[in-house]
């Protein structure tokens, strides 16, 4: 999935990868170059409607989820409030 809001006005852009055994894979490009890689797990609780995100065993992020569907999830952040869309391509 990518994110498709820039919020940084810098041409970043994240690349999201969710796998069947719970690995994700993220990916920050700027100006359509690879700027980091960042591998964790993730935990989608679909009765609490969340979406936990560690890397190296730390939290690294927690998420409201607000939409998903098969070509869209939309989450906000509990931090800072923020939505952030993302669609599958």
């Amino acid at each position: 999935m990518k994110d498709v809001v820039d919020n940084t006005n810098m041409n970043i852009s994240d690349k999201t990868t969710f796998c069947d055994n719970d690995s994700i894979f993220i990916e920050t490009y700027s100006n359509n170059k690879l700027f980091e890689s960042i591998r964790g797990v993730y935990k989608l609780d679909s009765k609490s409607n969340t979406l936990s995100i560690k890397i190296h065993g730390n939290e690294y992020s927690n998420s409201e989820i607000i939409k998903l569907t098969e070509t869209e999830l939309h989450i906000k952040d509990r931090k800072t409030g923020k939505i952030f869309r993302n669609i599958r391509y």
